[in-house]
């Protein structure tokens, strides 16, 4: 029987078996041998996941700035935020604080939707939506609605209510920033759909 099993083939290369042999002979059924086909697919996913995870750091730098000054402005200001209404129970605090909490959930969404997407995927058509993939969507949308009725919700407070007049330079500075920014990224996605219609 060992003369049969003089060398084996693998998918790409031949392993030499008497070298293996000569230290353990009951080792060289159990040795797994890494073919070069192994060795390119964990090439491959490693490619994947430092791929993935650029694209994870790289937006949550870019959102962390929007998180960080919501809770900044929200916790230690006293100047205009607390500033409270008759038409509206909401106040300048409780937006920016749930402004802040939904951008760590919203963060955390997307960074585990980027690490776990298939990104070999190709041609990816409506009646081949796997569950994952519908949940992805519905959350997605989901996220999308909340983020823009809250983003009313502040610009009603902050145009509509508030007295500017009351409120420290930076978080005037900071809510203005914020507000336009919010209204340019509208139009943005606005103009990305009707393009691709």
């Amino acid at each position: 029987m060992w003369k049969m099993i003089q060398k084996t083939e693998t998918l790409d290369n031949q392993v030499d078996l008497e070298s293996v042999r000569g230290e353990n002979p009951m080792l060289t059924s159990f040795v797994p041998i890494k073919s070069e086909i192994v060795v390119a697919r964990e090439q491959t996913l490693r490619g994947k996941i430092c791929a993935k995870l650029g694209f994870a750091i790289v937006f949550t730098a870019l959102m962390s700035p929007f998180i960080i000054c919501d809770l900044h402005f929200a916790l230690t200001d006293t100047s205009c935020i607390h500033q409270s209404f008759d038409k509206i129970d909401i106040t300048m605090y409780s937006y920016l604080l749930t402004s802040a909490i939904f951008g760590i959930v919203f963060v955390s969404i997307l960074n585990c939707t980027i690490m776990c997407v298939d990104i070999d995927k190709k041609n990816l058509k409506a009646e081949s939506l796997g569950c994952s993939e519908l949940c992805y969507c519905l959350l997605g949308w989901g996220l999308k609605l909340f983020g823009l009725s809250w983003s009313i919700v502040g610009f009603v407070i902050f145009w509509g209510y508030m007295d500017t007049s009351k409120c420290s330079k930076p978080v005037y500075n900071y809510l203005l920033a914020k507000f336009i920014i919010i209204i340019a990224s509208i139009f943005i996605e606005v103009a990305k759909k009707r393009s691709k219609n």
